[in-house]
């Protein structure tokens, strides 16, 4: 193989590899807009975080102390998860909206939720 076609090889597997795992690790955080219309948080609040980790061919959900305290939104569609350990969320008390579709989740265990007073949408 001449030296030029070495460097082309050697620059699409780089390239190959730093894309697949680029940002794969972690969860991205968005601030979560306000539903209650005409009020502002008061500066220096904690804002709401929507966290997105979607597409991440995620195993098992991430541990809840990887989230922001004031996650209200969690996307973890399109992974490939088959069980949740009971409590997995434990922690997330402002969680309101919740995705897990498209995982490979067979069944819960009744605990899985547990915690979750505010969920509305799952």
């Amino acid at each position: 193989m001449s030296l030029g076609a070495s460097c082309v090889f050697l620059l699409a597997f780089v390239l190959l590899r730093s894309s697949s795992s680029a940002g794969s690790t972690e969860c991205k955080s968005y601030d979560e807009r306000s539903r209650s219309a005409g009020k502002s948080s008061p500066s220096g609040a904690t804002l709401d975080r929507k966290v997105v980790c979607s597409n991440m061919e995620l195993h098992q959900v991430p541990s809840p102390e990887s989230f922001p305290n004031r996650t209200v939104s969690l996307d973890i569609k399109n992974n490939i998860i088959a069980h949740i350990e009971p409590g997995a969320f434990y922690g997330l008390f402002a969680l309101k909206r919740l995705d897990l579709s498209k995982n490979l989740i067979g069944c819960l265990h009744v605990d899985v939720f547990k915690g979750l007073t505010n969920l509305v949408k799952l």
